[in-house]
């Protein structure tokens, strides 16, 4: 398996997480969260890494520091990744647990976000009820407030 690079702020070669297992155990110990302490070494790690991917898919405002930084980091101060960055990455980490039933990132296609109804077999009716199909938390997004853009927002530059 794969070993976990903790990106500290410090452009770490190849990181690819801003957490430990052991920062994750100490924060589901404090929530509370009893699925992270039961999973074994390997299901949190697999756990983390799903997480991170979900962390990464953000769109956090800002830029790179350097084209070969290994992760989306926007560095808020040099050598530090804030707060809330490190709270939301325990979160995805726990929620990407199998035992949670939410998926972050889930695969959906336009059946998914159909709904029949059939009326006494005789009439039916369908309709596509778009963004509407959840499953999900908002601790992430709400923890990550004012680092990650809006998804309702479309920026322009002129040029």
């Amino acid at each position: 398996m794969t070993d976990i690079i903790v990106e500290d702020g410090s452009i770490v070669a190849n990181a690819n997480s801003y957490v430990t297992i052991s920062g994750t155990d100490a924060y589901a110990l404090d929530y509370a969260y009893a699925d992270w302490t039961a999973a074994t070494e390997t299901v949190k790690t697999q756990s983390l890494f799903r997480g991170m991917r979900y962390i990464e898919s953000l769109s956090f405002k800002g830029t790179k520091q350097t084209e070969g930084q290994a992760l989306d980091g926007y560095l808020i101060e040099d050598n530090t990744i804030p707060a809330q960055v490190v709270k939301a990455t325990y979160e995805a980490a726990i929620i990407c647990l199998p035992t949670s039933g939410i998926d972050l990132q889930p695969n959906k296609d336009a059946d998914d976000y159909r709904t029949k109804l059939n009326i006494a077999g005789v009439v039916t009716e369908e309709w596509y009820n778009r963004g509407r199909l959840t499953n999900k938390s908002t601790i992430i997004t709400d923890l990550l407030k004012g680092l990650i853009k809006s998804s309702y927002i479309i920026e322009v530059q002129r040029g």
